[in-house]
């Protein structure tokens, strides 16, 4: 119990030094970045409050670095539990302070692991909002019976929307291999929950090819 403690406070005292950590990345590559990333987090019974906090800290070090707001890049949180549950929307927070604030009191709903529900409303999300921007879904997960999510995260796809997923070692991996936009390389991460810092910079710079890759376009 003693341990568990200890781990907790390890993980709000990492939430909190987050904000203040600088990352070195060119300001061209930073600016350039305008889209929409919808954090589809795992928050169901199945999940530990170790791994859910984990997955809170590699997403407070994960978006650091980004101008958030509109005309940049956009943050919402979707909790994944035996219904879904919006903890913030994409127009919420246009600073780094007011995302972290949010992110260090997100609580664990526990329940079921209704994924599917949660796609469903993470694709109305996506597209309720003007602008021809890239859209991301980054799905936090155990992978431990995460539904019937298959259909959903396809017609998903088919809209244009890239997924990302990270998932603990415990993982349906073929299941995740089939939702995953491709290249997996860089798209799908399985990884032990203690050493999920080791994948910041590389999942960082996927979302970074992916909004530059569109804003190129855009110009061309």
């Amino acid at each position: 119990m003693e341990s568990f403690l200890l781990r907790c406070v390890f993980i709000v005292a990492t939430l909190q030094r987050s904000f203040c950590q600088s990352v070195a990345l060119p300001d061209t590559e930073l600016n350039c970045c305008e889209g929409d990333i919808l954090l589809m987090l795992d928050s169901s019974g199945s999940v530990s409050n170790f791994e859910f906090f984990r997955f809170l800290s590699l997403t407070a070090n994960l978006l650091h670095p980004f101008s958030l707001g509109r005309g940049h890049v956009r943050v919402a949180l979707l909790l994944v539990g035996t219904s879904p549950h919006l903890e913030f929307s994409l127009d919420v927070h246009s600073n780094q302070e007011s995302l972290l604030r949010a992110l260090q009191s997100v609580r664990r709903l526990q329940g079921d692991t209704n994924t599917e529900a949660a796609v469903d409303l993470a694709q109305r999300l996506l597209f309720e909002t003007e602008g021809d921007v890239p859209k991301i879904l980054l799905w936090l997960t155990d992978g431990v019976q995460p539904g019937n999510v298959e259909k959903a995260m396809s017609d998903l796809k088919a809209r244009g929307v890239n997924v990302l997923i990270v998932s603990t070692i415990h993982g349906n991996y073929q299941l995740l291999q089939r939702v995953a936009t491709p290249p997996l390389v860089s798209h799908l991460y399985c990884v032990d929950i203690e050493s999920i810092d080791i994948i910041t910079e590389e999942l960082r710079e996927a979302i970074i090819s992916m909004c530059v890759c569109v804003c190129v376009c855009l110009f061309v």
